[in-house]
Formats: structure tokens, sequence, C-alpha cells
């Protein structure tokens, strides 16, 4: 019996011609060269984030062949926290490339992903070295959800600040900017402390 969920999905996935866009992706340093929200704070997680050497190993034994289309955005905290972690591990990885490809550049290709109920970012779609879809992986790892929303209940005015009509200046500006740094150092600290490894463990299951 068919799938009928699995067999549109299917179908969504070659309406792209993914081996085009794939030239037309960014590598880190392309992409750093590219935005100006988060530029420092990438660099900085570049520069500190590590991979654990049995994780490294399992990499360097891994043979498949895959390309992972990055779709980002410069503003976005879990974009932050999570591509430098990736770099990494395809640092280790002989036979793994990445593409790292700004949301508001490419519409259709975040109309295709969000086709697929990809609609969170960053998406790391993943690919055969024909092009052919092996898995995905976005925003951040499971346990990270929990964190998030215990930080939000102990700052209700962050979510009422962010929905409003806020002058750009003002008091409330001000108050929702110092809320977002909280959340950045506060993420941070959650992915030195614990969720890296939840984010290495859940993407190296999406290139099998």
């Amino acid at each position: 019996m068919i799938n009928l969920e699995n067999y549109l999905l299917d179908d969504w996935r070659k309406t792209m011609d993914l081996s085009d866009l794939w030239e037309q992706g960014l590598d880190i340093k392309e992409y750093l060269a590219h935005i100006n929200t988060f530029q420092k704070e990438m660099k900085n997680r570049l520069r500190d984030v590590w991979i654990t050497p049995s994780e490294c190993q399992r990499l360097r034994d891994f043979h498949e062949i895959r390309k992972i289309f990055v779709l980002s955005d410069p503003g976005c905290r879990d974009c932050l926290m999570n591509i430098p972690i990736l770099i990494k591990l395809v640092e280790c990885a002989p036979n793994l490339e990445y593409k790292i490809f700004i949301r508001s550049q490419f519409p259709d290709f975040t109309a295709f992903l969000n086709k697929l109920n990809l609609d969170r970012i960053p998406i790391f779609y993943v690919v055969d070295e024909n092009f052919k879809f092996v898995n995905h992986w976005k925003e951040r790892p499971k346990a990270a959800q929990k964190y998030i929303n215990q930080w939000e209940m102990s700052h209700p005015d962050y979510e009422k600040l962010k929905i409003s009509q806020i002058e750009k200046g003002g008091p409330e500006f001000d108050k929702l900017e110092d809320l977002k740094a909280q959340l950045t150092d506060e993420m941070w600290n959650w992915y030195d402390t614990g969720l890296q490894s939840e984010t290495v463990k859940e993407v190296l299951a999406t290139l099998i």
C-alpha cells in the first residue's frame, strides 16, 4: 500500500534542480562575509566549538558521500548555535560537504522546503552524491525545547514584546534587545553544557 504523504513528499523533492542550486551555495567564509548580524558571535563559536575525538572518528569511518544544504538566516540564534557544530563535523569527514543558503536570497528553495514541512531554520537537507534525498535536520535538538520553554516562562515579557509594534530607540525596544541578548547568552551556555552533544547525535543520525 502506498503511503500518500510520502508519495507527495517524494513528488515535491523532484520539483527542484538541486545540483544547479548547490553551485550557488556559500562556504562558511563566504557566509560570514555576507552577514552583519551575529557575525562576531559566529566567528567566536567557530573558534570555540570542538568535536570529541570519538565523534570525529565516527565521521572519518563514514564512507558514504553526503551533501548538506544549509538554509540559514543571519539573525537566527538556532543557526548561530548549530551551524558551527555542523562545520566542525564536516571538517572531520572527507565525504561530507555543505553549502549555506541565506533564506532571504533563495525564496524558491525556501518555498520548496516549506512544502516539505521544513519551515524552521536552520535546515540541514541531506542528499547523496546524485542529489537524492537522504534525510533532514531542522532548528535545534529536541532536548533544547525544554530549555527554551523554561526560559520563556521565566521571561513572560519576551513574547509580548516580540509581537508588539515597538518604536526603535524607546524603552520597550531597549528591554527587548536586552532580553534577546540574555537569551543568546543562555543558549550559548546550554550548548556548552550538553546540547551540543545532542545536536551531534541527531545530525549524525541523519547521515545514514
